[in-house]
């Protein structure tokens, strides 16, 4: 009986002197992401065509929406790798990809949804398909569809079947067992699996620290674990059981969908694939606020925002690395605002506000003002406003026009 499935047509169609390769009899189905977190088909169609294939490489496009898009015809052959040397490896299989990059990010449970429908479907138009395997189980150098795609939970809701242990995949037999087993610590026969390696990827990012996440439960990681019991008010064991799994997976959840991007919780860095998070739309925003040349006010970590924060840090005197670590994201969070709206000078009665305490503020961090930090402009913060001048080499006045206030503020002019 055939599965109903609400099938998307794309429109897309194969460049005019390339046509596709007909004569595809699929026998099995492959799933892979996009290694992109946001992009639609027609991004993803863009990107093959300027590789040199003919149009989308693939059958079928999920979208983190749970929409199914119609790339190829599925009676064509799909093209996972241009001008592979492996026979076989595009031919009679249905290509599916998912929207998302699954080694920092689950799939939505829309698209786990859609994928089991429309792998049910395939099952159902083409007897003959007897096996569903990820990328990465034909070509284990891709890691796509990445650590936190539920392979395992995927076959067994197509065929309908009990998750196994192990899995016999084209690369040799895996372990998809993550919350199916007890993990522990034994130094004579160190367990080891897929389902570790996941394990770990989620205590680290959680925050616990494992030295080496190598698929291996080893003494660290058993000390992680202990750590993680002690922090969730668990029993102190060191062994990963169903109870400390679904710990876990709330915890993670908790922290990576309902996120406050006031608050780090990550290392942010320019990546290939780029990150993206409302964390670093917050602080394009910050930092846009200010001088800085902030091109897209997105949620991407691109090259532009590299280059501002490195400005950022040298103005700063940080280390300089372009990277966002704890203590540049709380500087760039921390930042004010104060712009030069006045000339400030010594007066009778003396001039007070926000802009002279900041004035103050910088002043003493460079050991130039030493007294109360009060937002009056007295005779010590003139002093020190001269002192400052003579050591930019501009003229010394004691009075803070717009040039004297960027330079004390560290603003990029």
């Amino acid at each position: 009986m055939t599965v109903n499935v609400k099938l998307v047509e794309s429109g897309l169609q194969p460049t005019s002197n390339a046509p596709l390769v007909k004569g595809n009899r699929p026998l099995t189905v492959i799933v892979m992401d996009s290694r992109i977190k946001k992009a639609s088909i027609y991004d993803v169609d863009k990107m093959h065509r300027n590789n040199g294939i003919t149009m989308f490489a693939y059958h079928f496009y999920i979208t983190k929406e749970g929409i199914i898009y119609v790339g190829r015809p599925e009676n064509t052959y799909g093209n996972v790798v241009e001008n592979s040397t492996m026979h076989n490896l595009d031919r009679n299989k249905i290509m599916i990809c998912l929207e998302g990059y699954f080694s920092d990010e689950k799939p939505t449970q829309a698209q786990k949804m859609s994928l089991k429908m429309l792998n049910r479907y395939l099952i159902s138009m083409y007897p003959n398909i007897h096996h569903i395997y990820t990328l990465d189980e034909l070509l284990p150098e891709t890691n796509n569809p990445g650590i936190l795609f539920p392979a395992n939970e995927m076959r067994s809701e197509a065929f309908d079947t009990m998750q196994p242990l192990f899995v016999d995949t084209p690369c040799g037999i895996r372990s998809y067992s993550y919350g199916l087993r007890d993990l522990r610590y034994n130094p004579d026969a160190i367990m080891g699996g897929n389902d570790i390696e996941v394990y770990q990827y989620y205590l680290t990012a959680i925050g616990y620290k494992i030295d080496i996440k190598n698929g291996y439960f080893d003494i660290y990681t058993e000390l992680a674990t202990k750590d993680f019991q002690k922090n969730s008010g668990l029993k102190i064991t060191g062994v990963a059981t169903k109870e400390v799994f679904d710990k876990v997976n709330e915890v993670y959840d908790k922290m990576f969908t309902k996120v406050d991007p006031k608050r780090f919780r990550r290392i942010l860095k320019f990546m290939n694939p780029p990150m993206e998070g409302e964390d670093i739309g917050f602080i394009k925003q910050k930092l846009n606020e200010t001088n800085f040349n902030i091109e897209k006010l997105d949620k991407v970590f691109d090259d532009n925002l590299r280059t501002e924060v490195t400005r950022f840090q040298t103005a700063k005197g940080m280390a300089i690395d372009g990277i966002i670590g704890p203590l540049t994201f709380h500087a760039i969070k921390s930042f004010k605002t104060v712009t030069f709206t006045r000339l400030l000078k010594y007066t009778v009665p003396p001039m007070e506000g926000e802009d002279i305490k900041e004035i103050q503020l910088n002043l003493a961090k460079l050991n130039l003002y030493k007294n109360t930090i009060n937002g009056i402009f007295d005779i010590n913060t003139k002093i020190a406003v001269a002192n400052f001048q003579a050591t930019k080499f501009i003229k010394v006045t004691g009075e803070v026009d717009e040039t004297t206030f960027n330079l004390i503020m560290n603003r990029v002019i």
